[in-house]
């Protein structure tokens, strides 16, 4: 008797059922950690375990660069640019011949660019060049993009978009007015500028889609007296900060949007991840008015527009930054980390003055003082 096939809503339930209990299997352990420290029955220490000395030129006022990304530390000083590992180790040096040059950090690459000449040197973290493009002519600005790509803006008014081999995968003429920001869709197809154009009248935020294989512009966006601090594509969605809040529009449906949040106080920092979720620092404007007190408040939304939490903060940070799902704060004699649900991780007080605080992986950070850089791992 031949045996008969299981209704598809049946087959698809068991298929679900099993990718769930795979993903249970293989992350039990990070699990059982989260778990245990938010019950309360382990503990989280930070603890040093190495430093990095720091060259100063005292007399031009010069200071190192710092760049933690991907588990290694790049110093750039002068003419010459170092690499570590996340262990504080010395992995390579190389020497720059530029007396203007930017780096920028990718998934696994760094690009180093002579903002004068032209020149860029893309390199893995052992200071190997794994692409090189020369004689661009001087360089406006270099942003890094998604997926091990980057974007080159001439003083020409060219903007172009190189991946990690130093292959040019598209180039547009820049529109009128300053860049603000630029995303890149996840399948590679589309390009979508912040672009503020201005005159003594009238300023406006314009949303340009360029479509990347063809080069030209292919739709967008118009906000008249209307800022947009931060943009991002996800799926067929643009998601918004402007001044007044966040919004969300579909692609090509100006008319209308999905959702829109106001917010209540000014807007200091902002975060939005890959997901879409958005993470505001604020401080609220009516209590300063009428109490003459400062209260920052940290305020995370999702995709969707709905909260997922608003608390209270000690004060203001100067800076935010995200990692896999966390939130890391930062001010001048303190860093803190925090989930995306707003729950403290843990906090480190510094009796020296921090300059800044970088991720370098899932559980490490990079502080830098003023002649050394600490590195930092959140012992559990």
């Amino acid at each position: 008797m031949r045996k008969q096939k299981k209704p598809f809503h049946k087959r698809l339930l068991s298929l679900l059922l099993f990718l769930v209990i795979t993903w249970f299997v293989f992350n039990f352990e990070y699990l059982i950690h989260r778990a245990s420290i938010h019950l309360g029955f382990s503990q989280m220490n930070w603890e040093e375990i190495n430093t990095i000395d720091l060259k100063l030129d005292n007399t031009l006022n010069h200071r190192p660069v710092i760049m933690a990304h991907e588990s290694h530390v790049v110093v750039s000083f002068l003419n010459e640019i170092s690499i570590f590992d996340d262990q504080g180790n010395f992995l390579a040096k190389r020497e720059v011949n530029s007396d203007y040059s930017r780096i920028i950090g990718l998934n696994s690459h760094f690009v180093v660019a002579d903002m004068m000449q032209g020149h860029i040197f893309v390199l893995d973290y052992l200071g190997n060049t794994t692409g090189t493009i020369y004689s661009l002519g001087p360089i406006k600005d270099i942003i890094k993009a998604p997926d091990n790509m980057f974007v080159i803006i001439t003083q020409a008014g060219e903007l172009m978009v190189y991946d990690y081999e130093g292959i040019m995968v598209s180039i547009i003429t820049m529109p009128p007015g300053n860049l603000l920001g630029l995303d890149l869709s996840k399948d590679q197809s589309t390009l979508l500028l912040n672009v503020l154009d201005s005159d003594l009248d009238k300023f406006e935020t314009k949303l340009l889609f360029y479509d990347m294989n063809k080069h030209s512009l292919v739709g967008g966006h118009h906000n008249k007296n209307r800022i947009v601090y931060g943009s991002r594509l996800v799926n067929n969605q643009i998601i918004i900060i402007n001044e007044e809040g966040q919004l969300c529009f579909e692609r090509g449906q100006e008319e209308s949007y999905l959702w829109k949040n106001e917010r209540d106080g000014s807007l200091k920092h902002f975060e939005i991840d890959t997901n879409g979720n958005i993470f505001e620092m604020i401080v609220l404007d009516e209590v300063e008015y009428f109490t003459g007190l400062e209260e920052y408040r940290l305020i995370g939304h999702n995709k969707d527009g709905k909260l997922l939490f608003d608390i209270k903060l000690e004060g203001a940070y100067e800076s935010m930054q995200l990692h896999n799902g966390d939130i890391l704060l930062q001010k001048s004699d303190q860093v803190l980390i925090l989930t995306s649900q707003g729950q403290e991780i843990k906090r480190f007080d510094s009796k020296k003055k921090i300059l800044s605080c970088q991720w370098l992986s899932q559980n490490r950070i990079l502080i830098e003082y003023n002649d050394y850089v600490s590195i930092m791992v959140l012992k559990y």
